[in-house]
Protein backbone atom coordinates (compact mmCIF):
# COMPACT_ATOMS: atom_id res chain seq x y z
CA UNK A 1 0.00 0.00 0.00
CA UNK A 2 2.72 2.27 0.53
CA UNK A 3 4.02 2.17 -2.67
CA UNK A 4 0.86 3.84 -3.72
CA UNK A 5 0.00 6.04 -0.94
CA UNK A 6 2.76 6.96 0.69
CA UNK A 7 1.08 6.01 3.53
CA UNK A 8 1.09 2.45 5.28
CA UNK A 9 -1.93 0.49 7.09
CA UNK A 10 -1.70 -1.85 10.02
CA UNK A 11 -2.58 -5.41 8.65
CA UNK A 12 -5.97 -6.27 9.93
CA UNK A 13 -6.07 -8.48 12.69
CA UNK A 14 -7.58 -12.32 11.99
CA UNK A 15 -8.29 -14.83 14.23
CA UNK A 16 -6.74 -17.43 11.96
CA UNK A 17 -5.16 -20.55 12.94
CA UNK A 18 -1.13 -20.84 11.58
CA UNK A 19 0.95 -23.59 11.03
CA UNK A 20 4.18 -22.91 11.52
CA UNK A 21 6.90 -25.46 9.84
CA UNK A 22 9.02 -25.04 12.74
CA UNK A 23 11.84 -27.46 11.18
CA UNK A 24 12.15 -25.69 8.01
CA UNK A 25 12.27 -22.56 9.60
CA UNK A 26 14.85 -23.18 12.23
CA UNK A 27 16.60 -24.60 9.14
CA UNK A 28 16.76 -21.53 7.34
CA UNK A 29 19.08 -18.77 7.50
CA UNK A 30 19.01 -16.18 10.49
CA UNK A 31 17.57 -13.28 8.05
CA UNK A 32 15.25 -15.77 6.45
CA UNK A 33 13.75 -16.88 9.72
CA UNK A 34 12.99 -13.60 10.73
CA UNK A 35 11.16 -12.32 7.90
CA UNK A 36 8.80 -14.62 8.78
CA UNK A 37 8.48 -14.85 12.16
CA UNK A 38 8.09 -10.51 11.74
CA UNK A 39 4.78 -10.95 9.25
CA UNK A 40 3.30 -13.42 11.85
CA UNK A 41 4.32 -11.56 15.04
CA UNK A 42 1.41 -9.02 16.24
CA UNK A 43 -1.44 -9.83 13.53
CA UNK A 44 -3.44 -11.75 16.47
CA UNK A 45 -2.88 -14.94 14.56
CA UNK A 46 -2.96 -18.38 16.50
CA UNK A 47 0.20 -20.27 15.90
CA UNK A 48 0.81 -23.73 16.12
CA UNK A 49 4.07 -26.03 15.25
CA UNK A 50 3.58 -28.13 12.87
CA UNK A 51 5.42 -31.19 10.94
CA UNK A 52 5.96 -31.56 7.58
CA UNK A 53 7.00 -34.51 5.27
CA UNK A 54 11.07 -34.86 5.19
CA UNK A 55 12.07 -32.23 2.59
CA UNK A 56 14.52 -34.98 1.12
CA UNK A 57 11.95 -37.68 1.10
CA UNK A 58 9.80 -35.35 -1.38
CA UNK A 59 12.32 -34.06 -3.51
CA UNK A 60 13.53 -37.71 -4.09
CA UNK A 61 10.30 -39.32 -4.96
CA UNK A 62 9.37 -35.80 -7.25
CA UNK A 63 12.78 -35.88 -8.94
CA UNK A 64 11.70 -39.63 -9.55
CA UNK A 65 8.55 -38.79 -10.92
CA UNK A 66 9.45 -35.75 -12.75
CA UNK A 67 11.85 -37.39 -14.57
CA UNK A 68 10.68 -40.84 -15.46
CA UNK A 69 7.23 -39.34 -16.87
CA UNK A 70 9.18 -36.87 -18.81
CA UNK A 71 11.23 -39.15 -20.30
CA UNK A 72 8.24 -41.45 -21.18
CA UNK A 73 5.95 -38.29 -22.90
CA UNK A 74 9.42 -37.70 -24.42
CA UNK A 75 10.73 -40.53 -25.96
CA UNK A 76 10.39 -40.03 -29.36
CA UNK A 77 11.65 -36.53 -28.84
CA UNK A 78 14.76 -38.12 -27.53
CA UNK A 79 14.92 -41.08 -30.71
CA UNK A 80 14.34 -38.41 -33.60
CA UNK A 81 15.98 -35.07 -32.39
CA UNK A 82 18.90 -36.06 -29.93
CA UNK A 83 21.33 -34.26 -31.32
CA UNK A 84 19.45 -30.73 -31.15
CA UNK A 85 19.19 -31.12 -27.67
CA UNK A 86 21.11 -29.24 -24.91
CA UNK A 87 23.20 -31.42 -22.65
CA UNK A 88 20.79 -30.65 -19.54
CA UNK A 89 17.69 -32.46 -21.29
CA UNK A 90 19.57 -34.59 -22.73
CA UNK A 91 20.34 -36.14 -19.25
CA UNK A 92 17.28 -35.97 -17.47
CA UNK A 93 16.09 -37.64 -20.59
CA UNK A 94 18.59 -39.87 -19.87
CA UNK A 95 18.38 -40.13 -15.99
CA UNK A 96 14.47 -40.89 -16.98
CA UNK A 97 14.73 -43.60 -19.02
CA UNK A 98 16.64 -45.26 -16.63
CA UNK A 99 13.70 -45.11 -13.72
CA UNK A 100 12.03 -48.54 -13.86
CA UNK A 101 8.19 -48.73 -14.30
CA UNK A 102 8.27 -50.23 -10.28
CA UNK A 103 9.93 -47.25 -9.02
CA UNK A 104 8.01 -44.84 -10.95
CA UNK A 105 4.76 -46.65 -9.69
CA UNK A 106 6.56 -46.84 -5.94
CA UNK A 107 7.38 -42.33 -6.27
CA UNK A 108 3.72 -41.84 -7.40
CA UNK A 109 2.77 -44.15 -4.20
CA UNK A 110 5.35 -41.89 -1.82
CA UNK A 111 3.72 -38.65 -2.91
CA UNK A 112 0.28 -40.00 -2.73
CA UNK A 113 1.19 -40.56 0.88
CA UNK A 114 3.36 -37.25 1.41
CA UNK A 115 0.04 -35.39 0.04
CA UNK A 116 -2.05 -37.31 2.66
CA UNK A 117 0.56 -35.90 5.68
CA UNK A 118 0.26 -32.76 4.02
CA UNK A 119 -3.67 -32.44 4.02
CA UNK A 120 -3.83 -33.86 7.85
CA UNK A 121 -1.73 -30.90 8.51
CA UNK A 122 -4.00 -28.78 6.86
CA UNK A 123 -6.84 -29.66 8.35
CA UNK A 124 -5.67 -28.59 11.65
CA UNK A 125 -4.61 -25.05 10.91
CA UNK A 126 -5.80 -22.22 7.80
CA UNK A 127 -2.49 -21.65 6.15
CA UNK A 128 1.32 -23.07 7.19
CA UNK A 129 3.85 -20.45 7.12
CA UNK A 130 7.44 -21.43 5.75
CA UNK A 131 10.11 -20.00 4.44
CA UNK A 132 10.21 -20.32 0.26
CA UNK A 133 13.50 -21.18 0.03
CA UNK A 134 15.91 -21.64 3.43
CA UNK A 135 18.56 -18.71 2.00
CA UNK A 136 18.38 -15.29 0.67
CA UNK A 137 19.35 -15.50 -2.78
CA UNK A 138 21.86 -14.02 -4.06
CA UNK A 139 21.84 -10.92 -6.83
CA UNK A 140 22.83 -11.88 -10.38
CA UNK A 141 26.14 -9.52 -9.72
CA UNK A 142 27.22 -11.60 -6.92
CA UNK A 143 26.05 -14.85 -8.75
CA UNK A 144 28.36 -14.29 -11.48
CA UNK A 145 30.99 -13.26 -9.38
CA UNK A 146 31.00 -15.41 -6.33
CA UNK A 147 30.78 -19.20 -5.59
CA UNK A 148 27.11 -19.56 -4.00
CA UNK A 149 27.31 -21.54 -0.96
CA UNK A 150 25.72 -25.50 -1.07
CA UNK A 151 25.15 -26.14 2.19
CA UNK A 152 21.93 -25.46 2.74
CA UNK A 153 18.79 -27.56 0.54
CA UNK A 154 17.05 -25.60 -1.69
CA UNK A 155 14.40 -27.78 -1.10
Amino acid sequence: MRALTGTTTEPESTSARIGVARAELDASDDVVREAVEVSLDGRGLETVDVELPDGATVAEATTTVLFGEFARVNADLAADQRARLGAAIRGRLEAGAAITDEQLAEAIEQLDAIRSQVDEVLAAVDAIALPTLPIVPPTLAAADSEPISTDKSLV
